[in-house]
């Protein structure tokens, strides 16, 4: 399921798609992710889009809503809030500190 997430974050996902890559039910998904990594599998893929769009603030000069809609972000305004929640610091705020 991680794989699947690694190979589609840029695309919309859902749960249900998620589960359907390992041929379980989302129940079951969620009870994989929550014993084994102890967060949901959407908190998972929300975590790598945000690690793919941290890397890429630092190695390219990409707007943050390029880099968000990249990333598989449907809205520049969640990412940068989802952004601040992980990070502490706003997406530009990233870029600079890590230039």
């Amino acid at each position: 399921m991680m794989q699947y997430i690694h190979d589609h974050y840029t695309e919309e996902i859902t749960l249900e798609m998620i589960a359907s890559s390992a041929s379980i039910s989302k129940s079951g998904a969620l009870h994989l992710f929550q014993s084994g990594i102890h967060i949901s599998p959407v908190a998972y893929l929300i975590q790598y889009r945000l690690s793919q769009a941290a890397e890429q603030l630092c190695k390219t000069q990409k707007p943050v809503a390029s880099i968000a809609e990249e990333t598989g972000f449907t809205s520049s305004g969640y990412f940068c809030r989802k952004f601040r929640q992980y990070y502490h610091m706003s997406p530009n705020a990233y870029r600079r500190k890590k230039a």
